[in-house]
């Protein structure tokens, strides 16, 4: 077996030797940035030992195990070199089946071995920053959050593929459950179409009726939906996070609850449509309240937070109304307005051409909302 980096007879990119170039120039151009920042900022080197770390330096690569969201291994990345560190029970794995061919050197050690003596051996006297702060590395998380916000074409890519899954498995579920179930059991099911489709749940929010009008991030209970269905989805593949909220009515719904699904649409179109690069948070947050004010709910969104820029986690930056942050082409972003039960929400793509929405409906009704005379399209209310 062999661990140095080149392709082995089980590592899966092996077969498919398109993907694996498209993997090795995503590393690189990774690299290129952690480089960067280290000449920025006079560090000798980098450790990431955070899953979401190792994921998005190795192109998806996963060193956690199923939902865990502890790391089994770490990148430690200088100017001109990148190596693994990982212990042997975990090396092989990982080389044959998360990161064969992509250029890494491995630090190998014994299970039972202090893995702090490890860091101290290659650390030296180099200052090296890290996410986790560990053995005296200076933590830099908000920084290296940075580095991470605009994707990459690869990610750019699977940002879509992972937005189809999971706009399906919310669909599917939605279309098929009988009325009278709990969440728990919607919940369930949601779960088991995503991880079918190797994608990592990070949040499942399901509510019924009126719950999701008290709790605006609703965990699923033993609730029986009788009227209204909320089903909401975080989910992560490849290191990458993507998020999508579908409603539902059994019957046709009160005059009440249509106008307040209707809003959450025309909130969450608005600031789909003033998603642009160069434009903050701020300003997009004004356009918001413009919106509820103009429909007498001008403290509907001190409820619940907006939503924000996505990435790595599902939410990397929280959208607040005073932040001054700039968005920059080629991010993803995920407005989730709620009003009362209500909620809109979809994972969107953007750059100078405009928008594009990765988690759109398959067959789902669309509501066609006009914004500055420009159509953003949001899911409707599928009426069962």
């Amino acid at each position: 077996m062999d661990l140095s980096g080149n392709p082995s007879a089980l590592d899966i990119s092996v077969h498919h030797p398109d993907v694996l170039q498209e993997r090795k120039t995503d590393v690189s151009i990774k690299h290129q940035r952690v480089s960067e920042f280290l000449e920025d900022t006079q560090y000798d080197a980098l450790l990431l030992g955070m899953p979401e770390g190792f994921s998005w330096f190795t192109s998806g690569g996963n060193s956690s195990h199923g939902l865990s969201s502890h790391g089994y291994a770490a990148v430690f990345i200088s100017r001109d070199k990148r190596q693994i560190i990982a212990s042997n029970v975990e090396s092989g794995r990982l080389f044959q089946e998360e990161i064969g061919g992509l250029g890494f050197e491995l630090i190998e050690y014994a299970w039972q071995d202090s893995l702090a003596s490890v860091y101290e051996r290659l650390f030296g006297n180099r200052h090296v920053a890290s996410d986790t702060g560990v053995e005296g590395t200076t933590r830099v998380n908000d920084q290296l959050k940075h580095l991470r916000l605009v994707l990459t074409p690869l990610e750019r890519q699977r940002l879509r593929e992972l937005g189809r899954d999971i706009s399906y498995s919310i669909e599917t579920t939605a279309r098929v459950v009988p009325q009278g179930v709990t969440e728990s059991v919607i919940a369930g099911e949601v779960a088991r179409r995503l991880i079918k489709r190797s994608v990592t749940p990070c949040e499942i929010l399901v509510a019924g009726d009126d719950r999701s009008a008290q709790y605006r991030r609703p965990v699923f209970s033993d609730h029986v939906i009788q009227r209204y269905g909320m089903i909401a989805v975080y989910g992560q593949r490849n290191g990458l996070c993507a998020g999508a909220t579908r409603c539902f009515s059994f019957g046709e719904p009160e005059e009440v609850y249509r106008k307040r699904f209707e809003l959450s649409c025309m909130v969450d179109a608005t600031s789909i449509y003033y998603s642009r690069p160069g434009e903050s948070f701020q300003t997009i947050f004004e356009q918001v309240k413009r919106v509820f004010k103009k429909y007498n709910r001008p403290n509907e969104w001190t409820i619940c937070d907006q939503g924000g820029v996505m990435g790595t986690h599902p939410t990397e930056l929280v959208a607040t109304p005073d932040s001054a942050f700039h968005l920059a082409s080629n991010m993803g972003v995920s407005w989730c307005p709620t009003v009362g039960s209500a909620r809109s929400q979809d994972t969107v793509l953007i750059d100078d051409q405009g928008f594009e929405i990765v988690t759109r409906v398959h067959r789902w009704p669309n509501n066609k909302v006009k914004v500055q005379g420009c159509n953003v399209t949001r899911p409707g209310l599928l009426i069962r």
